[in-house]
């Protein structure tokens, strides 16, 4: 069992685990909130785009690719702006955790 460790910052909120859905249209995954950390995992079968600033997410260099299987960590410097996501195409599920 993998164990993971976490520190909060000062009015950081406890952690919170779910699930979003992934488009081909750019999306707002997660609302703009003040994040000590964030943990991006994707289970699917497509890589999945990610834009941390709020902006518009496209299948390209301009977003963070977080491949299949693969998971995107995040524990400084974190963004108060909206994350949001595409995929190329299809639907698919990304998994998070934020505090």
């Amino acid at each position: 069992m993998t164990k993971l460790a976490m520190e909060f910052l000062p009015g950081a909120s406890a952690p919170t685990q779910g699930k979003v859905t992934v488009t081909a249209v750019s999306t707002t995954l997660l609302p703009a909130k003040r994040r000590a950390y964030l943990l991006l995992q994707n289970n699917s079968g497509s890589d999945i785009f990610i834009r941390l600033d709020g902006g518009t997410a496209v299948a390209d260099a301009t977003s963070f690719k977080v491949v299949s299987g693969g998971s995107l960590e995040l524990t400084t410097y974190l963004s108060s702006l909206a994350v949001t996501g595409i995929v190329s195409a299809g639907t698919e599920d990304l998994t998070y955790l934020e505090a």
